[in-house]
């Protein structure tokens, strides 16, 4: 593929060059990495003894005390900073109380092996689409969904951080773009 000027992509990119800036741009690579996006997610939820799954994509831990899953999906909503959560309850849930939390930032996976092997009360992930949740009402753990932008801007903020405390010695400025925001608005 070739850039042009003739794209707006384009435009940025060549902007981007004439003004001698570099952009750092990750995606899953980084939802994925250790101190990445699902390990930031962890960390902002309060998670203790915090690990990784087998396939080392999703990470998953301890709560300080089992909650109630009503006062865990208040709880989530708080420490994420937001009004968007919905969750799905499993069918037979009766008293469901959350103490082991996985996380899977951005959209819902369809991936329950990891779950279930590391005995999971709750997912917390971005966002699951109506014939997911469909599925999920029938397993036997609570998905709560936060929004994407909620469940991912925890690692952008550690990486612009780390990017920033190893760069400032060599005297160049991190900076996160001031445009950034949830596109997605709650009532």
């Amino acid at each position: 593929e070739s850039i042009t000027a003739d794209t707006l992509l384009g435009k940025r990119i060549f902007n981007l060059i004439q003004n001698n800036i570099a952009a750092f741009s990750a995606h899953t690579n980084l939802d994925f990495a250790v101190h990445g996006v699902n390990d930031s997610l962890a960390e902002k939820l309060g998670l203790q003894s915090i690990r990784k799954d087998r396939s080392q994509e999703h990470s998953f831990g301890l709560l300080p005390a089992s909650l109630p899953y009503e006062d865990f999906i208040v709880y989530t909503a708080e420490k994420l900073e937001t009004k968007g959560i919905r969750f799905v309850l499993p069918n037979a849930c009766g008293a469901l109380l959350v103490r082991r939390v996985g996380v899977s930032c951005g959209a819902y996976d369809h991936e329950t092996d990891w779950i279930y092997e590391n005995h999971v009360d709750a997912l917390v992930t971005g966002e699951v689409k109506h014939s997911d949740a469909v599925s999920l009402s029938m397993e036997r753990f609570l998905t709560v969904a936060g929004g994407h932008y909620a469940t991912e801007i925890w690692g952008v903020e550690k990486l612009a951080a780390r990017l920033d405390s190893y760069l400032k010695a060599h005297q160049i400025p991190v900076l996160r773009s001031a445009l950034e925001h949830d596109p997605l608005c709650p009532l």
